[in-house]
């Protein structure tokens, strides 16, 4: 779980999938269903489960001679 600063500068990116939110899977909600759900969340804290599929690329190594 993440908490703090570390919390605050996540942030979803295309392709990541919201596999949970506060322990209600999403896997099989319409997209109408999970919208509507997100929005019914009281203001606070909500504990999400994400998936990311679009992993960043490491940089190459650079090497010095």
């Amino acid at each position: 779980m993440m908490t703090g600063d570390v919390a605050a500068r996540f942030v979803l990116s295309p392709g990541d999938e919201i596999v949970s939110v506060n322990g209600k899977r999403f896997a099989k909600l319409s997209l109408y269903e999970a919208w509507n759900y997100l929005k019914s969340l009281p203001d606070g804290v909500v504990s999400l489960c994400v998936r990311r599929h679009n992993k960043p690329s490491l940089p190459p190594p650079v090497l010095f001679l």
